[in-house]
Order: C-alpha cells, then sequence, then structure tokens
C-alpha cells in the first residue's frame, strides 16, 4: 500500500491551533474536580502512564492517556491521542509540526536537487515507529500538480516523495515532549490537592539517603533540591543549592579529617568562592603524603 501524505503548504495558522489546543488541555488539568483525583482508577492510570514514560513505551503512554483523558473528560486531549494512533484526516489542518518534513523527491529514478514539503497526517504512530525501528523509509507517490505548484515547472512521469527513519524521530520525541508537560501539570495538580510537594523517585536529582551517614538534617536540604529540580520554574536554583550542599559536606569532612593543628592551611573560615579550590582540596585529600602525615582520623562513612 503506497502510503499518502497531506502535501499542502504547511501552515502556521495550524502550528499555532496545535499549540494552543495543547496549552487548553494543561488548563483543562489545572480545572479538574479533586474528586476525580482521588478516584482509585485514575490514580492507577496515572501511575501506569509515569512507568511508561520512565520506560519510553510510547504506545502503551498513549493509549494509558486516552482512558485517562476519558476518565477525567478531557475531550481535547481524546482527540489527539485518537489523531495519532489512528491518523489524522487529509483535510484536517491543525496537526502537529513535528509531523511537518522537508521530504527527498525521486523523479524517474533521479533524486531532485529540492526537497519539499510533506506533512505526514494519514500514518498511525504505531506504523511508524515500526519504520523507525526497522530502519525504513517512508515513500509516497507525489501528484503532478503538486510539483508543479512548488517548482513552478512541469514534471513528467513518475516521482516518489521521501522521509527516512531518522527524520521520523522527530514525532517519537515531540509526543514525548507534550506527554511530559501531561505529566507534570497532573503532578502539580495532585501536590496541590494534597497540600504538600512529593517528588516521584523517577524525577529525583538525588537520591541518596543521609541519615545512613549520620547526617539527617541534609535529607531536608536533598528535599529541598529534589523539588526545585522538578519544578521548571525553580530548576536555575539547582546549580546554587547543590554547591551549598557540596559545600557543606566538605566541611564536615574536613571538620572529621584533620587535626586542629594543620585545619586552618586547607581552609578559612569565611566561604570559598572559587569552585577551582574545592576540587583542589579533594585532590589534597586523596593524596598519600597527607594521608600518612596529617590525617588523625578519616572515618570510615
Amino acid at each position: 500500500m503506497n502510503p499518502k501524505g497531506n502535501q499542502e503548504e504547511p501552515k502556521n495558522e495550524s502550528s499555532k491551533n496545535f499549540k494552543d489546543l495543547i496549552g487548553d488541555v494543561l488548563k483543562q488539568i489545572d480545572n479538574i474536580d479533586d474528586k476525580q483525583l482521588n478516584d482509585n482508577l485514575v490514580i492507577n492510570k496515572y501511575d501506569k502512564l509515569k512507568k511508561y514514560f520512565k520506560r519510553e513505551q510510547l504506545i502503551e503512554c498513549l493509549n494509558v492517556l486516552h482512558q485517562l483523558s476519558e476518565n477525567l473528560d478531557i475531550r481535547d486531549l481524546a482527540n489527539w491521542l485518537e489523531k495519532e494512533l489512528n491518523g489524522y484526516s487529509q483535510i484536517d489542518y491543525n496537526f502537529p509540526d513535528y509531523r511537518c518534513f522537508k521530504a527527498r523527491l525521486i523523479h524517474e529514478g533521479v533524486e531532485v536537487p529540492e526537497r519539499m514539503p510533506f506533512n505526514l497526517v494519514d500514518w498511525p504512530i504505531d506504523h511508524i515507529l515500526i519504520k523507525i525501528q526497522n530502519k525504513e523509509n517512508i515513500e509516497s507517490i507525489v501528484e503532478h500538480g503538486i510539483l508543479d505548484h512548488y517548482f513552478g515547472k512541469y514534471f513528467a512521469g513518475f516521482t516518489m516523495a521521501i522521509i527516512a527513519p531518522t527524520q521520523l524521530i522527530k514525532i517519537k520525541s515531540g509526543i514525548f515532549e507534550i506527554i511530559e508537560k501531561i505529566i507534570k501539570k497532573l503532578r502539580e495538580k495532585v501536590n496541590i490537592k494534597n497540600g504538600k510537594i512529593e517528588i516521584d523517585k523517577e524525577f529525583e536529582l538525588i537520591e541518596i539517603d543521609f541519615v545512613g551517614y549520620e547526617l539527617r538534617e541534609y535529607n531536608e536540604f536533598k528535599e529541598l533540591i529534589n523539588i526545585c529540580g522538578a519544578d521548571r520554574r525553580l530548576t536555575k536554583t539547582v546549580p546554587i543549592l547543590l554547591r551549598t550542599l557540596f559545600e557543606n559536606l566538605l566541611k564536615e569532612i574536613l571538620n572529621l579529617s584533620i587535626s586542629n593543628k594543620q585545619r586552618y592551611i586547607i581552609y578559612e573560615k569565611v566561604r570559598i568562592r572559587d569552585f577551582s579550590k574545592l576540587i583542589a582540596i579533594f585532590n589534597i585529600l586523596k593524596d598519600n603524603f597527607f594521608i600518612e602525615n596529617y590525617v588523625t582520623q578519616i572515618p570510615k562513612k
């Protein structure tokens, strides 16, 4: 079967409409009633969605998200998912940018230097994933009128449009990007409902449990870093927080590892502002000569 693509010029208006649609979906999630989120069935599907997303199982993500969209009565989301699973209509101009390509053209066995806009709309996502997995091109016969429209000259004979599997990955990435936004929005909604912020394990930046190192107070700092890392609005604070954590841990190590007589050599009372100095201190600590001559005790932990 020869695949058919919507070979009309991609319209900026269409892309804007699709972006607006996804924006509306995120707003609708914000307005979900708390009673709906308390439903065990909804919670179970939400957990499945996170699991499939982490494993990069796209079809499973789309199917369980479609079930969620029906449970939560988000019609716009359900419509988008149905189009991805079944293919968009040839006359549907409200499709995403990630399905728009510049196709190679083979005319009578010879490649044309120009590339032609090609909107891959009527292929279901599972068919596209098979092409990606098998590293196969998608090929489509191009009508002469389309070629004449784009290039202003008549193409006599047989012309084929070709989209490579490396280009098709754009579709997979585009869908996963939207799913990630939906998961984060659902997580924010659940956190607000519970009156606290909770971070899923798969989104944690720091997993270590400081209690086992007799540094219980650092666990609260770890939670703060994980919260900032999971919230796109706060991610810019993460490097500063990580540095502060690093500096304090380093001070703990120095306080336990060197004698009072030698401590003044290693660090001053003021905060070290040059990150390279912190690295230099670690290099000193691991030096055999330093250990043998200056370290009074190094805890095994």
